[in-house]
């Protein structure tokens, strides 16, 4: 909806989902519009790619951070209803 997904890491313990997309500008617009999901308010949060390459998310898995986050942002969106199929 908001731009091209490179790359979804969903931790089921949270609920949350991390969602890496092909820009900045994509994950901005994502941050912007995209809080509420079936009318819920979502927390959502600014994941750097510094952060992942330490590890500090705790999701990271080497290959896909690497690949992806040098040249894109993550927005981190939690929510137990989120549905990806």
């Amino acid at each position: 909806q908001f731009g091209e997904i490179i790359n979804q890491i969903v931790d089921d313990a949270t609920p949350s989902i991390m969602i890496n997309y092909k820009s900045r500008k994509e994950a901005e617009l994502a941050m912007l519009k995209g809080r509420n999901f079936q009318d819920r308010l979502l927390s959502v949060t600014w994941v750097s790619s510094h952060h992942l390459h330490r590890g500090g998310s705790g999701l990271n898995s080497g290959a896909n951070a690497n690949a992806a986050s040098a040249r894109s942002e993550q927005a981190q969106v939690a929510d137990d209803d989120i549905d990806l199929e």
